[in-house]
């Protein structure tokens, strides 16, 4: 019986694992079907989503030499997420791959709602490579690091063995991931099942499989244990999605027990025996001393088990982490900006929230107007305290605050706190002897900085 290869190529910036067919004859498969799509137009951009949430966004790329033939392809793509979905909870119950929906309405199914961007790239089809495809879609914005592409491109790449590509995929950097379907390759356009089936062999690779601690990885990123399996590297002739399994064995990259990286734990996954209330707000502050800057966060209402994705200002993600703080440094009036988003367990994300600090001064917006000061005066220094008579007499150097000061907070044990604009005071030697003295500077804002101390003799 003929057989179809899958192979990987590692490309520059990204792994990419391509499955490549001889462009044998194979049986149609009724596994994949048409679905009217319920958008309008072709849109360029990623339009706003239903659901805020890690998701695969599907694009439909045409090469400058390319036809445009979206109205042709736009039905099979929501007809192979759909298949792609149904066969999915099928083999597991608890999983889906959550997709990028529009906000429509009236649509026969939540998957012809799949939101498709039509990208024009601008290489010929014989000059384009997968690294060049994944470069000019970046380049014209699908760059999101939220997000994994799902690539429906309109055209071919062959090998140098001759054999055309069907796809190529894998995990990759800015996006989550980039998987592409060459759909002038392996008589895709007209064999649905098989289409299906190579979109979803690369979703898969955008997830991260499989890991070469896998028992039975083997050709680059493929397993070998079984005929059956999506992700074996060799395709029968008439393979379809519907006769594809998840892992047969459950014991190299889905739902298995091993320390290696498991698919079924992705962010890109709904994870359909999880209910969680909606991901929370993020609340976020700084503050600094001098050069140095601390930025602290929590969830607005508090929840326990949150993640935190960490932005700059331009959408460049810089730490996904755990923690609720950061310090870093910057000069002087240098505004520094952060956007914060919380995501649960089931990878779905709560709102952004842009944080921006000016350093030494506080919370400004995106004008420089000073919203909150966060940063407290600088410490008291040199404060000494001097007996005159039946008084003391306390003096310190002065304190310098970019945005003035309300005073000097001077309190002892047992006395009333005073506060006074200079920097000398004077109290009676009986109310303060042998106790421990604080004066603490006092900006217009309430913010206190670090007393100086001294202990009035006996």
């Amino acid at each position: 019986m003929p057989h179809r290869l899958y192979r990987a190529a590692i490309l520059t910036g990204v792994a990419l694992l391509a499955l490549l067919a001889a462009g044998l004859a194979r049986a149609p498969a009724a596994a994949a079907a048409p679905l009217p799509w319920c958008g309008s137009g072709e849109p360029t951009t990623d339009l706003p989503d239903a659901v805020s949430a890690f998701e695969w966004h599907v694009v439909y790329a045409i090469p400058n030499d390319g036809v445009d033939r979206f109205g042709y392809w736009a039905p099979r793509i929501s007809g192979d997420i759909a298949a792609m979905s149904d066969w999915w909870v099928g083999q597991d119950p608890t999983r889906r791959p959550r997709f990028d929906l529009l906000q429509a309405t009236g649509c026969s199914s939540d998957y012809a709602r799949v939101d498709i961007s039509v990208a024009h790239l601008p290489h010929a089809n014989g000059a384009e490579s997968a690294q060049q495809i994944q470069d000019d879609l970046v380049a014209a914005g699908f760059d999101n690091p939220d997000k994994a592409y799902l690539v429906y491109y309109e055209g071919s790449i062959p090998d140098d063995n001759g054999f055309s590509i069907c796809g190529q995929g894998g995990t990759a950097d800015p996006a989550w991931a980039y998987s592409i379907v060459y759909v002038d390759g392996c008589d895709q356009s007209t064999s649905d099942g098989f289409r299906a089936g190579v979109a979803t062999h690369e979703l898969v690779h955008g997830l991260g499989a499989v890991q070469s601690d896998a028992p039975n990885y083997c050709q680059d990123g493929h397993v070998c244990d079984s005929s059956s399996d999506l992700m074996k590297p060799v395709a029968d002739d008439g393979d379809s999605l519907a006769n594809l399994q998840l892992d047969v064995g459950r014991d190299d990259y889905y739902g298995h027990s091993g320390s290696w990286w498991d698919t079924q734990d992705s962010g890109l996954l709904y994870k359909l025996d999880l209910t969680l209330p909606p991901a929370p707000a993020v609340v976020a502050t700084a503050t600094s001393s001098g050069t140095h800057v601390d930025v602290s966060w929590a969830t607005s209402p508090r929840f326990d088990g949150m993640n935190f994705r960490i932005y700059e200002e331009d959408g460049t993600l810089d730490d996904d982490t755990t923690d609720t703080s950061l310090t870093t440094s910057g000069p002087i009036g240098q505004t520094l900006s952060w956007v914060f988003r919380a995501y649960d367990a089931g990878g779905f994300l709560g709102p952004p929230a842009t944080l921006r600090f000016k350093v030494g001064y506080g919370i400004v917006d995106a004008n420089g107007t000073l919203l909150k000061d966060t940063v407290p005066p600088a410490a008291v220094k040199h404060l000494r305290a001097i007996r005159a008579g039946s008084n003391v007499l306390f003096r310190w150097d002065a304190v310098a605050d970019p945005l003035g000061l309300r005073g000097y907070r001077i309190s002892a044990a047992g006395v009333k706190p005073l506060v006074v604009k200079g920097t000398s005071a004077a109290a009676a030697f009986a109310a303060v002897r042998g106790k421990k003295v604080a004066v603490v500077a006092v900006d217009k804002a309430g913010n206190a900085g670090v007393a100086g101390t001294v202990r009035v003799s006996r």
